[in-house]
């Protein structure tokens, strides 16, 4: 098996990994994140002489057939500005021999300081040349999108989409914007804004409970009984089918959950939460989704909370982040367009770092 230690290494400080609390790797034969139908991953290794040592890491998650999310992706401090070429070896991940074919494995077979300047060649050689070495970051993006939607058509139907912490963030910075733009094609910003937040619960509650109730609306908490709720209101959301993402979620220990119910007994919202991270919050309306989150985080025990934010006028979001102890922009990147499949009105806390929303 590959170090699983270099590869966590490898995902300090990354948004899937605070995220999910450590639940990303496979770990004492419980199911990982690795484990989804739909979760394709690449990693890159340099021969070493104690073995094979993990120096890059990428995951996509595949949201629709034309849709993928770029999750995370990650290199060894060093190899940013390093030209390579890859050759592909058998996985030792440790993963289950089904998903084997879901998670590649690349050994670099070379490694250059710069690429050849084509800069006196004609200008379809700079722009369409194949090369024998190209940055490490784009290798990463290039194998993972052969193996989830290919580059057939990928100007034209195809999209994938990347949240990027700002350039000030300091320990949590990506890489460079100059690669995710201008060699993995990240060349459209969303229309919305983001932010994480870091917020005590009290400041949270204090913030929640200025807004007006609605006093139709019921909650009830996660169980093996009201978790099909919960499914019926993500399916609301956009038409893809998370099934199996949200039942891997709810499989997680720490985890816990609120859904919103009008009187009808129709599910009008809900709130996910992992530990202290708030994974997701939606509603049918900013007071529902207020009303819920604050349901939900009065029953939390933990002092000090985080979450991403879609800034909304019509919501908390400004007064959230004033109150927050720590806030960090989001910048969201698309390849070919901003997706339409969902239904941005209804989200107002998200799961960036897993999943579109």
């Amino acid at each position: 098996m590959l170090a699983t230690t270099e590869i966590r290494n490898l995902l300090q400080n990354t948004k899937i990994e605070r995220v999910l609390g450590g639940n990303l790797l496979p770990a004492n034969n419980n199911s990982s994140f690795l484990s989804l139908e739909d979760v394709y991953t690449v990693t890159v290794v340099e021969d070493n002489p104690k073995g094979s040592i993990p120096i890059a890491f990428g995951l996509f998650n595949r949201c629709s057939p034309n849709q993928v999310y770029c999750a995370v992706i990650t290199l060894k401090k060093g190899y940013e500005t390093k030209f390579v070429a890859l050759e592909r070896v058998k996985n030792e991940m440790g993963v289950d021999a089904e998903d084997v074919r879901r998670h590649a494995c690349y050994r670099i077979s070379r490694v250059e300081e710069k690429e050849v300047d084509t800069g006196s060649l004609p200008q379809y050689y700079s722009a369409f040349a194949v090369r024998e070495v190209y940055p490490l970051h784009q290798c990463v993006v290039d194998a993972l999108i052969d193996n989830t939607i290919g580059h057939k058509n990928m100007d034209m139907k195809r999209n994938i989409t990347v949240d990027l912490y700002d350039t000030h963030s300091g320990r949590f910075a990506e890489v460079r914007d100059e690669l995710w733009r201008d060699r993995d094609g990240f060349i459209v910003g969303d229309r919305l804004r983001y932010a994480e937040i870091e917020i005590s619960r009290a400041s949270l509650l204090n913030t929640l409970q200025k807004n007006k109730k609605d006093e139709t609306i019921t909650y009830e908490t996660l169980n093996s009984k009201t978790s099909a709720a919960f499914l019926e209101y993500d399916s609301e959301i956009c038409v893809s089918d998370r099934s199996e993402y949200l039942e891997y979620l709810f499989s997680l220990t720490g985890i816990k959950g609120t859904v919103a119910l009008d009187k009808s007994k129709r599910p009008a919202g809900y709130v996910l939460s992992l530990g202290n991270h708030i994974l997701q919050c939606y509603g049918d309306s900013p007071e529902i989704a207020n009303a819920t989150l604050a349901k939900h985080v009065s029953q939390m025990i933990e002092p000090a909370l985080s979450m991403f934010i879609r800034y909304d006028k019509n919501w908390a979001s400004n007064e959230l982040v004033a109150a927050a102890s720590a806030s960090r922009r989001v910048r969201r990147f698309h390849s070919r367009i901003v997706p339409t499949q969902v239904k941005w009105n209804k989200v107002f806390a998200l799961n960036m770092g897993t999943h579109l929303y």
